[in-house]
């Protein structure tokens, strides 16, 4: 993800191990960065075969406005 989209990710540790990855961020992140992030990682999961809801950026961004 990071040569592709820039985006770095880290996989989990201790109990979480093999089941989550962790997002890191420096400095400000808002509404963009966040949208890039999610539409970073379901690219991601097609390139690699896996089914990702596609609405589920659509909703990401709802709920983003929501927040005000």
């Amino acid at each position: 993800m990071s040569n592709e989209f820039k985006v770095l990710v880290a996989g989990g540790f201790g109990d979480l191990k093999g089941k989550v990855f962790r997002i890191g961020s420096i400095g400000e992140v808002g509404r963009y960065h966040v949208m890039r992030t999610i539409s970073s990682i379901a690219s991601a999961m097609n390139m690699l075969g896996i089914k990702t809801n596609t609405e589920a950026a659509s909703v990401a961004m709802d709920r983003l406005k929501a927040l005000g």
